[in-house]
């Protein structure tokens, strides 16, 4: 109750500081480590400038280069057009409608180059909301800083001069941990709603508290979510689920209610997942599914979002799973009916990705077969594509003691032998009782009197 009381004060937290006045920091005071530089963005911007062209590095790479994480991408900014990037680049490529942006390819890498955004709102297109539907009006830095959604995401960084330039107080923000939408909150939402779920993410991801406005305008305006394409808003829940801080996200879904409206089949997992409407109570295993994909986050391993599905709405399917069991259906048939059902009431018309969908429907199949550890079937279960992301899940089961930890004791052994140990270890099981085994029912029969 103390933690959820320190949360909502912090939240509310109000900067006096004024948000006008541009700031310039040298790299060394802030800290960056100039190493984690991207050669590529730094080549971008070397060969704009050597065009008479600004550019600079911008968003999330300065950010994360403040907080001390090694960036993943590199953004470059420039007063080039869209067109005059593309001469200058032999390698590289325009997108985006709503806004104009050039993909430049340096070696392996992608760096994408944007124009400064202008404040005038002449080639500026907005529906009957005030959602930006295009947007390609060029201006200058300092306009294209009062365009960017949040305070930490408006700075940039010149790598030749060694600078930081701060418009909104970012620096001040990320030293202070908190998360600011750059203007008023209620018109940077409607201009783009997917803001809002940005704005959970980051917290989650830097678990930095969100300032007051900022948040409480998140469950005012959370319906415009709905003018959104369900692709674009699933994609952004999943880039929360996987921000190294799933259980934040989660419970910032929860506590803002977004999810009605951003994902609504999140009613289902939610209900059936946590214990009450008024705290944020999550069983044993979701908890420890979480923590699990944000271990591989954080050591840059690969996550199945059809593993993270299957964890979500594992809860919901034994229910109905155990239901159809006390029905008299059989094990299989009382799973794939379960199965059926979640599918249908939650992903009829959904905007997930057919192979996500099949993934976590392949990873539930599985359960049952890990029981059967004679003959050639164990065999079969290992060459299964899904084999280790099942496997995984079940490690998640025998923790909190939903089966038996020697269950999953021996398919790890079992998955890291050769033939020959394989057999050793089906061998090594004990024998079924043989009043259940067809030899004994076998032998019955033919001893049987005529």
């Amino acid at each position: 109750m103390l933690n959820s009381i320190l949360n909502f004060l912090t939240r509310r937290i109000k900067s006096t500081v004024s948000r006008n006045q541009i700031k310039v920091f040298s790299i060394k005071r802030l800290g960056i480590n100039k190493k984690h530089l991207s050669r590529g963005a730094i080549d971008t911007i070397k060969k704009l400038q050597q065009n008479n062209f600004n550019a600079l590095v911008v968003g999330g790479a300065v950010r994360d280069l403040l907080v001390g994480v090694k960036p993943k991408d590199f953004d470059v900014v420039t007063n080039a057009k869209p067109e005059q990037i593309k001469k200058i680049f032999r390698r590289s490529r325009i997108i985006g409608k709503r806004f104009k942006l050039v993909h430049v390819y340096v070696g392996d890498e992608t760096i994408e180059v944007s124009t400064f955004r202008s404040k005038n709102s002449s080639n500026v297109m907005f529906d009957d909301n005030g959602r930006i539907t295009r947007d390609n009006s060029f201006g200058e830095r300092d306009e294209d800083a009062n365009r960017r959604d949040l305070s930490i995401n408006a700075l940039y960084l010149d790598p030749f001069n060694d600078q930081v330039f701060d418009y909104h107080n970012g620096v001040n923000d990320i030293q202070s941990k908190i998360i600011r939408v750059i203007g008023s909150p209620a018109e940077r939402y409607r201009e783009d709603p997917v803001r809002m779920l940005r704005v959970l993410r980051f917290s989650a991801k830097l678990n930095f508290s969100i300032e007051y406005e900022t948040y409480i305008n998140i469950k005012k305006y959370s319906n415009l979510i709905n003018g959104i394409p369900k692709s674009r808003l699933f994609d952004e829940v999943v880039k929360l689920l996987l921000s190294g801080n799933a259980m934040k996200g989660m419970e910032e879904l929860w506590s803002t209610k977004l999810y009605l409206t951003a994902m609504p089949f999140l009613h289902d997992v939610f209900t059936s997942q946590y214990l009450n409407n008024s705290d944020f109570t999550v069983n044993n295993f979701l908890t420890l599914a979480l923590n699990l994909v944000d271990k591989r986050v954080k050591t840059s391993k690969t996550v199945s979002i059809g593993f993270i599905l299957a964890c979500l709405f594992w809860h919901r399917l034994l229910k109905d799973w155990n239901v159809n069991r006390s029905r008299g259906l059989r094990e299989i048939p009382a799973l794939l009916d379960a199965i059926n059902k979640i599918m249908d009431e939650n992903f009829t018309s959904s905007p997930i990705q057919k192979r996500y969908l099949t993934d976590m429907k392949e990873i539930w199949i599985l359960q049952p077969r890990f029981e059967k550890r004679r003959g050639k079937a164990p065999f079969r279960l290992i060459k299964n594509i899904k084999f280790r992301a099942a496997l995984n899940f079940l490690k998640l089961q025998a923790d909190i003691k939903m089966v038996r930890p020697e269950l999953v004791t021996w398919w790890d052994d079992f998955s890291t032998q050769k033939d020959e140990g394989r057999l050793t270890l089906i061998n090594s099981l004990s024998h079924p009782s043989p009043k259940n085994s067809k030899a004994r029912r076998k032998k019955i029969e033919e001893n049987r009197p005529i």
